[in-house]
């Protein structure tokens, strides 16, 4: 008998299957890696509504008669007198309250609340079933996606 050479189906099957785990792998990471890029993009941009925030109430503090939100409306429904909403766009245009307090492109639209530095997004953010809607929301997203 003839011996005959070439590949079984077996292994031709063995070897699709390995290509599918590999594939599969590659997707996943893929996916949490945009995740993890999504809630690093949240986070900074939190970070640095908040650090206006902070320098606006450090300013208040120092001066009594400083006035950053000249023209901006309070609205005391939302939360207390000194709360306020700053528009952003998925654009990246900005309010006139965000460039007041010398911020820009934002994408999102938060409550600010000056008394206490408490900012907060309108509409929380859902990555992969977890929704941001504060600052610590997304460090624990952020720090969560390092691990």
């Amino acid at each position: 008998m003839r011996k005959e050479e070439g590949i079984s189906m077996i292994e031709v099957v063995v070897s699709i299957i390995i290509l599918l785990m590999i594939a599969l792998f590659a997707i996943y990471s893929a996916q949490s890696s945009a995740a993890h890029a999504k809630a690093v993009e949240v986070y900074a941009e939190m970070l640095s509504v908040q650090q206006a925030v902070e320098t606006v109430r450090s300013q208040i503090a120092l001066q009594d008669d400083f006035e950053p939100l000249q023209g901006v409306h309070f609205d005391a429904e939302l939360s207390d007198d000194n709360a306020v909403i700053i528009y952003g766009s998925m654009q990246g245009t900005t309010s006139e309250v965000a460039k007041n307090l010398g911020i820009n492109n934002l994408k999102r639209t938060y409550l600010v609340n000056f008394d206490s530095g408490d900012i907060r997004l309108m509409e929380p953010v859902d990555i992969q079933g977890t929704k941001i809607q504060t600052l610590s929301d997304a460090e624990s997203l952020v720090n969560k996606g390092r691990n």
